[in-house]
């Protein structure tokens, strides 16, 4: 990690940003480095901005999402990774995770899925905007407690892969 990604994409560092103002950064940066802009540079001054360019590529992806951009945060912390472990000592957090699987699964059951599964989505991106406000509040605390971001980072780590696994069920109602 050479550069640090709020200060590459011209971000203030908070848990809390403006993603349209992270992806309009990100596509002057792309526009910038992309290698059909420096063909008039040396091969050395090519390398570099390609490399700059995977960089920026990375940092995007990360701050794009909630969950890796709490990580990272947390890793500008000192801290390595969210603790997924924390999960198992959290029973409440996994039966929420399994009602709401269930509910899914039973969605995928139905005749006419399409109104039930807006409805479940409507939830599920409802609670992901409850959990990033609690997550950036956490980061914004004055005393900043490294666990339970971590366990709160996990929460949100699970509602985002369900919301990617209703995307996916979503695609595939259309591909119908």
């Amino acid at each position: 990690m050479s550069e640090n990604y709020f200060d590459l994409l011209g971000m203030t560092e908070s848990f809390d940003i403006d993603l349209q103002q992270l992806k309009s950064n990100n596509l002057r940066l792309q526009k910038t480095l992309h290698p059909d802009g420096n063909l008039h540079q040396t091969t050395a001054q090519q390398m570099t901005a390609a490399n700059k360019l995977a960089e920026v590529n990375q940092a995007f992806r990360t701050l794009n999402s909630g969950y890796d951009r709490g990580e990272y945060m947390l890793r500008l912390l000192g801290v390595n990774k969210a603790d997924e472990a924390q999960t198992i000592k959290n029973p409440e957090l996994l039966m929420e995770q399994m009602e709401l699987r269930e509910e899914l699964s039973e969605i995928r059951q139905l005749d006419d899925p399409e109104q039930s599964l807006e409805l479940f989505s409507d939830g599920v991106k409802q609670l992901i905007n409850q959990q990033h406000s609690q997550v950036s509040k956490l980061f914004d605390a004055s005393q900043v407690e490294l666990t339970i971001i971590s366990e709160a980072l996990v929460k949100l780590r699970f509602q985002e892969k369900l919301q990617q696994e209703i995307i996916r069920f979503e695609e595939q109602l259309d591909d119908y």
